[in-house]
Order: C-alpha cells, then sequence, then structure tokens
C-alpha cells in the first residue's frame, strides 16, 4: 500500500456511487473499502430474512444451493460459513489486481440490490 492510500479515505460502496476513479484507487493504490450505512442496512435485513428462511429447511439459492447448473446441490451445513465468501470470490475471476476489482464489483452490487452475503464478507478488501 502506498503512503497516499493510507492517508485517503475508504472508497464507501452504496451500490450507486462506484465510480472508475474509486476502482482505479482500490485496485492500484490499495484504498480500504467500506460499506455506507444504508447497504450494511439492506444486506443485514436480507440476510437475517435468509438466515430464517435456512432455519426452517427451505432452499436460499446461493447459501445452502449451489448456483446456476448447480443450484439443485445441496450445500452441508459444515460448508455454509464459508460458502459465500467461496462464491465471491469464485466470480471473482483472476488474479491480484483483477480479483479485487471484481471483488469489488460484487460487493458494490451487494450495497444496491439487497443481496444477502453478510457485511463482513466484503470488508477484508
Amino acid at each position: 500500500m502506498t503512503d497516499t492510500a493510507r492517508t485517503r479515505s475508504a472508497v464507501t460502496l452504496a451500490g450507486d456511487s462506484l465510480t472508475p476513479e474509486d476502482v482505479a484507487g482500490i485496485v492500484r493504490d490499495g484504498r480500504r473499502v467500506a460499506l455506507s450505512s444504508e447497504a450494511k442496512r439492506r444486506n443485514e435485513e436480507a440476510y437475517e430474512l435468509n438466515l430464517k428462511l435456512l432455519e426452517s429447511g427451505a432452499p436460499v439459492y446461493g447459501m445452502n444451493t449451489g448456483v446456476g447448473s448447480l443450484r439443485s446441490v445441496e450445500i452441508p451445513s459444515e460448508l455454509r460459513d464459508d460458502y459465500q465468501r467461496r462464491l465471491l470470490r469464485s466470480h471473482a475471476v483472476g488474479a491480484g489486481s483483477l480479483c479485487r476489482m471484481r471483488s469489488c464489483a460484487q460487493c458494490s452490487r451487494c450495497g444496491q440490490t439487497n443481496s444477502s452475503p453478510e457485511a463482513r464478507v466484503c470488508m477484508p478488501m
């Protein structure tokens, strides 16, 4: 991380405000990422709803099932805690900067669409 990145504020992901300059700052300069309070609230509400569905035994796409052509495959309960992070990373094709850029875009979309990955999934960026 550069000295400039350490002194600059985090890029806030709200779902509708990510700019190419923000992505460049994250990828090239190592700027930190934070979810907006509204994006966190939306994610938490959706996540809590999905937890209730999981407790009822209902299939929840991408949480206790696979995705895409694997949507009918059940994810064993012992793998569910780590599954969302692995799913997010699997969509971040590439390595290094490209992977970080894709992860940033995925987390930004979560803030926009009421997707339900636990907010902490995005925070290590």
